[in-house]
């Protein structure tokens, strides 16, 4: 699934963009009126005929998100942000997706039913001092953190600016191992997002775990220009699929689906490869300590 959520006067540019990417396109949001029923912006008005107008021969099916933008406190309930020292994702694991994921598998809910969601959106938040040594945990500018949210794009950041950032010689980049997740620092500035490698991560994760798919949301925020890094438009959401379907999908399936009609699907699903680095001297390699069974192939 694939989520886009467009500015005022915003209209999704699908150039660059390949309908086999995503089983779903939402647009975010239609508005619930007081009286009821639902009302359209004209954005979104304009957004539903770009997607009409897209000319490809399968498209995913378009779902239309209603109430999304609407009051925050009442329709949302928002994780704290990491920086600040009281809730952090290292003392409370409950807040991660991975807790809240298994919480709901816990309560009887078939992980085939969930769809995990993860945003191409970086987040945007300041120190309280300038230090060269800022990192997670250290306090807050609360009073400048407030007023970013208040704001229209409340700290949000393309992929394409965070590439610009991680280029600056004032930036320092980080990535938590145990988490999987970057972040990184500039001056009295933090950025929170994803990159390639944490969305592999996430992806795998997910798989393994047999959930129903995967949620990218903001996927405007996905250098969907080919602006940075240079030519390499929509890196997350294809981070996702690499990590989540064979080559031969992607790339040969519409080929050769009528030429070769028993490779019309590729099986399984996802692939696990298990390699192995063969011992030397008299130690061997014993077969019976590879599981088999849980691998699709043997390097």
């Amino acid at each position: 699934m694939c989520s886009f959520q467009p500015r005022e006067g915003e209209t999704f540019n699908y150039t660059n963009f390949e309908s086999h990417w995503c089983s779903h396109i939402i647009i975010v949001a239609a508005d619930i009126l007081i009286v009821g029923g639902v009302t359209l912006g004209p954005t979104v008005v304009d957004n539903i005929e770009a997607f009409r107008k897209w000319n490809v021969k399968n498209k995913p099916l378009l779902v239309l998100s209603i109430g999304d933008m609407q009051e925050k406190e009442i329709w949302r309930v928002a994780l704290q942000h990491p920086m600040r020292r009281t809730v952090t994702v290292r003392n409370d694991p409950k807040t991660t997706i991975e807790e809240v994921s298994y919480d709901w598998v816990c309560r009887g809910v078939p992980s085939s039913k969930l769809i995990v969601g993860f945003s191409a959106e970086g987040l945007t938040m300041f120190f309280q001092n300038v230090r060269a040594n800022n990192e997670i945990g250290a306090p807050a500018n609360v009073m400048r953190n407030k007023q970013i949210q208040k704001a229209e794009n409340a700290g949000a950041m393309s992929q394409a600016d965070i590439c610009k950032i991680l280029q600056d010689n004032q930036t320092r980049s980080f990535f938590i191992e145990e988490l999987g997740i970057p972040y990184a620092t500039r001056n009295d500035e933090f950025i929170a997002y994803d990159n390639v490698r944490s969305m592999q991560v996430k992806a795998i994760w997910a798989s393994l775990n047999n959930f129903g798919g995967i949620g990218l949301h903001a996927i405007g925020m996905d250098n969907i220009y080919g602006e940075c890094p240079q030519g390499q438009p929509y890196p997350l959401l294809k981070a996702l699929i690499k990590a989540q379907v064979c080559d031969y999908c992607i790339h040969d399936a519409s080929k050769k689906l009528n030429k070769n009609p028993k490779h019309n699907k590729c099986e399984p699903d996802f692939q696990v490869a298990c390699s192995y680095i063969l011992p030397k001297g008299e130690k061997s390699l014993n077969p019976e300590q590879i599981p088999l069974g849980q691998c699709t192939e043997i390097v």
